[in-house]
Order: C-alpha cells, then sequence, then structure tokens
C-alpha cells in the first residue's frame, strides 16, 4: 500500500505531467477546423467598418468583446491556429498562474491546477476562437484579487480588482454572475461596508453594459432550449461524464448528473458546517445566482457553456475541500480524494481523447471526399450545414453545389453555388434525420458515411448518397 510518504515523493512529477498532457491537448484543440460559431463570429467581424463598431454595431450574444478584438486584428487571415492564438495564450496563462502558487506549496492551487488542467470542457472552450477562455482566466484572476481584498482592503488592492472585473465581462458576460458570487461571498469576510464598496465599480459596469449593449440584443437564433439538458451536460460533462445522448453512453449522463449535483450540494452543505469563510461564496456560485439568473432573464435558450462560470466555482469548492483533506494527513481520506481524482482524470481524459481524433466535426473531411463530385447536395438543417461546407470549400477550392432552393432565405456569407441538377445526389444530416426535406426520400438513399464530434464541440453528421438508378423522389 503506497505511504502517504511516497504520495507526497510523487505529487510535482504528477503534477509536471498532467500540466504536460493539458497544454498537448489543448494544442490538439487549437489544431482543429474553425466551427460554425467561431466561423459565425468571424463573418461578422470582417462586416464591421471599424474597430468600434464591435461596441456599436455588433449587438450579439456572439460578440465576446475581447475575443472579438482580437479576431478583428487577424481578420483578414483563415488559419484556425492564429485565430486561436489568443484563447490558447488565456488558457496557457491560467496553468502558468497556478503551476506559481502550486510551486509555493500552496496543496489548494495544486488540486484546483489539476481539475483546470485536465476538464474537457476547459480544454474544449479554452481553444476556441471565442470568449469562454479569456473568461476562464479573468474569472480566476477575479477569485484571486477578491481573496487580496481579505488580506488587506486598500483602494490600490480595489482598483486590481476592478481590472480584472472589466476584463472578466468584455471576454464574456455570464462572468457577471461568478463577480456578484465574489461579492456576496465578501461580505461576512471584510463587512457588508467594504463589500459594497468593491461593488461600487461592478454595478456601475453592469447599468454601462446594460444600456449599451445587453438590452440591444437581438433574439437569439439558437434552437436547443431545453435548460435542463444544459444543466445535466454541465454537471456530467464538467467533471468527466458523458454528453446527454440517445446511446447508452448519453444515457449514463442522467446518472452522473444527479450524483455530481447532490455531491456538491453536500460540499456546500458541509463547508456551511465547518464554517467555512467560503461557503456563502460557493452556495452562491454554484447554485443560487445561476438560478436567480435564469429565472429573472429567462433566455429564449440555454447551453452548458453558459454555465461555466458555476462550473469553475464548483471545481474551486472541490480543490478547496480535497485540499483539507490532503492536509489533514489521514490515510483512508487521502486515498479516497485520490480515488475521485483519478475518476475526474480518467473521465476527462476519455472526452478529451474524442476531441482529438473527431475534433468539432467532420466538414472538413466531407468536403475532401467530395471535392471532385458535381452531384447537388441538399441538407435537413441548410444554414448550419452550408456555413461550414461553404467555408472549408472555398479553403480547398472544392466546386461543391447545393440544390436549387438551398439558399433561400440564408444570409450572404452562408450561400453556396447552386447545381444546375434537378434532384440532388447527397444528402446531409445532423444524427439521425428528423427534418427530412421534401427533396429527399431515404428509401432511395444509403449512408455511406458517419462523422462524429466531440462531446459538446459540434454534432455527428451523416452523409447519405442517391441509390443507383433511383428516383430521390
Amino acid at each position: 500500500m503506497i505511504s502517504l510518504q511516497n504520495l507526497n515523493s510523487l505529487k510535482l512529477p504528477a503534477l509536471l505531467i498532467l500540466v504536460i498532457y493539458g497544454i498537448v491537448v489543448r494544442v490538439f484543440g487549437c489544431l482543429e477546423p474553425l466551427w460554425l460559431d467561431e466561423l459565425w463570429a468571424l463573418d461578422w467581424i470582417r462586416s464591421m467598418p471599424s474597430f468600434s463598431s464591435i461596441f456599436t454595431d455588433y449587438f450579439s450574444e456572439n460578440n465576446h468583446f475581447l475575443q472579438s478584438f482580437w479576431l478583428y486584428l487577424v481578420r483578414d487571415h483563415s488559419s484556425a491556429v492564429l485565430l486561436r492564438a489568443f484563447s490558447f495564450l488565456c488558457s496557457f496563462t491560467l496553468l502558468v498562474l497556478l503551476g506559481r502558487r502550486t510551486m509555493a506549496g500552496s496543496t489548494f492551487h495544486a488540486v484546483l491546477l489539476v481539475l483546470v488542467s485536465t476538464s474537457y470542457l476547459f480544454v474544449l472552450y479554452g481553444t476556441e476562437a471565442r470568449g469562454y477562455s479569456p473568461l476562464l482566466l479573468f474569472l480566476w484572476l477575479v477569485y484571486d484579487t477578491g481573496e487580496n481584498l481579505v488580506q488587506e482592503f486598500s483602494v490600490r488592492r480595489i482598483a486590481v480588482f476592478s481590472i480584472a472585473v472589466l476584463l472578466a465581462a468584455l471576454s464574456h458576460l455570464s462572468a457577471l454572475t461568478f463577480i456578484a458570487a465574489v461579492l456576496i461571498g465578501l461580505i461576512p469576510r471584510v463587512g457588508f461596508m467594504r463589500a459594497t464598496i468593491a461593488g461600487i465599480f461592478p454595478v456601475v459596469l453592469v447599468g454601462v453594459l446594460w444600456f449599451t449593449f445587453i438590452s440591444k440584443l437581438a433574439q437569439a437564433s439558437g434552437d436547443i432550449g431545453n435548460e435542463l439538458l444544459a444543466i445535466i451536460n454541465i454537471f456530467s460533462v464538467g467533471f468527466g461524464g458523458p454528453a446527454v445522448g440517445a446511446t447508452l453512453q448519453g444515457v449514463f449522463a442522467f446518472i452522473v448528473a444527479p450524483i455530481v449535483a447532490i455531491s456538491l450540494l453536500f460540499l456546500v452543505f458541509l463547508s456551511v458546517r465547518k464554517k467555512d469563510e467560503q461557503a456563502l461564496f460557493f452556495a452562491a456560485g454554484i447554485f443560487m445566482l445561476p438560478i436567480a439568473t435564469w429565472l429573472v432573464y429567462q433566455p429564449g435558450y440555454t447551453y452548458a457553456r453558459h454555465f461555466l462560470p458555476a462550473l469553475f466555482v464548483a471545481y474551486l469548492c472541490v480543490a478547496r475541500r480535497m485540499a483539507l483533506v490532503f492536509e489533514s494527513q489521514q490515510p483512508q481520506m487521502v486515498r479516497g480524494v485520490i480515488f475521485v481524482l483519478m475518476l475526474f482524470i480518467g473521465g476527462n481524459a476519455a472526452n478529451n481523447f474524442t476531441l482529438c481524433v473527431y475534433g468539432r466535426g467532420g466538414y472538413e473531411k466531407i468536403v475532401q471526399l467530395l471535392a471532385d463530385d458535381r452531384g447537388a447536395i441538399v441538407s435537413d438543417r441548410p444554414f448550419r450545414h452550408q456555413a461550414l461546407l461553404k467555408h472549408y470549400s472555398e479553403n480547398l477550392s472544392s466546386g461543391l453545389a447545393v440544390l436549387k432552393g438551398q439558399n433561400d432565405g440564408l444570409p450572404e456569407w452562408v450561400q453556396m453555388k447552386e447545381s444546375e441538377a434537378a434532384e440532388p445526389k447527397w444528402f446531409l444530416s445532423i444524427g439521425n434525420p428528423y427534418e427530412t426535406p421534401k427533396e429527399v426520400d431515404l428509401a432511395h438513399f444509403e449512408l455511406v458515411g458517419v462523422f462524429p464530434s466531440a462531446p459538446l464541440s459540434g454534432w455527428e453528421v451523416q452523409l447519405f448518397k442517391t441509390l443507383p438508378g433511383k428516383n430521390v423522389r
């Protein structure tokens, strides 16, 4: 049986391996082809007449200000690596900051480093050309500078905290719930008056953002509006489980998510019972504020990524409780915590593996497969399919064409060349066909390819081809 002394000797090598692993999978994530939301944001940015238009004309939930600034600077390029460089830098910086604290001897930061480095969702969203990677970096800085206020409440530290708040909010608006949780958590630690003073700038910032941006947001166009599934996914995938799906593995998410949610509730309850000074922050950040925000704002659609701030608070809570166990030096409890960490690392490694193998979708492979074919393409979701097909067909100089009528009602940036053919040769479907167009009778098509994607990163695409000698209608 491994002794605690042996475990301590393995600590630094194990952490180093996990950090290197985290960096490597992030590199793979950056090398993957661009995905729909990234292309969507890039098209918006390319249409902006000036840098200031990001604030004055780009009213979309897809406008993540700091990332939009970067995309504006590199808007004339199409390299996925370059477009994601800012996100990778932020993700890498977060690991470096946590690593420095770990090297200073902090058990809490060591556990948090393991969680952040290996987390699939932090890898996935930390390598997208969107605002989630800077969001995670600056959420950490908001938390860290908030902790500094507890140690010394001064004008200088309030200013540093306010800068971190500004950068987090400019990364993604979901940061506001995390910021509010930090301020609420400060009340019992520094007093109501000091917490109020620290909250002056965040409140003013929210007001400015509301009147200049939030109130002008267009109606969201997402069509996956099941909030329950998003919550199940953030609990399950966030802690190494599978995403919701029709397979046996996907059904398992309905088992993992309640276990994780109940475990987090228990940890928050334990924090309250043990009179942990951060108990209120954990309760507000994981449960109270996300629920309250949804009840008040009632978004038209919800995705797991919208709960990333709550997931970060959950990681902070788990890291704190686990660090206390490690510091207690109780062998049985330490081994139990190590076992849970191994489950977390293993489950997330499985999801990270799918990201490295399948990426965010197989559209580049589809374009390569059909590069020399002149048959017309029809699809069940023209906007989603054609945005990606057009991008990769242009990059690969492919002559793909869609059936007449497929461009109807679509924005110009996703419209493709229309074929002269009267009937389609190819049919693209997201998963099992559920919106089969009138031009398609599946009895006259055969499935010739399935292109999976990593969890929550895209969708499985099925490619059908007309059977020889069949009239497809």
